[in-house]
């Protein structure tokens, strides 16, 4: 099964944060739910500034149930 893939073209870099955020925030209450805990991988940059902010403002999410992972692809080496 292919996985489903939504694309989201907002006017502002607060708008596409906001609307991630809530998105993640929804996926990590689901996880939490169904497992009692939840892992995220949180990117690296100035990008994310926006998605983060928002983020920690969502309503109920247990962040004791959280592992948060942080992506520094620049950091990234190949092991052989």
């Amino acid at each position: 099964m292919k996985p489903k893939i939504k694309t989201l073209i907002a006017k502002t870099k607060q708008a596409s944060g906001k609307a991630a955020a809530v998105l993640g925030a929804k996926l990590i209450r689901e996880a939490i739910r169904k497992n009692g805990r939840a892992n995220i991988i949180v990117a690296t940059g100035a990008s994310q500034f926006e998605m983060i902010e928002q983020l920690i403002k969502e309503p109920r999410i247990d962040w004791t149930r959280v592992t948060a992972f942080h992506l520094d692809e620049g950091s990234a080496t190949l092991l052989k």
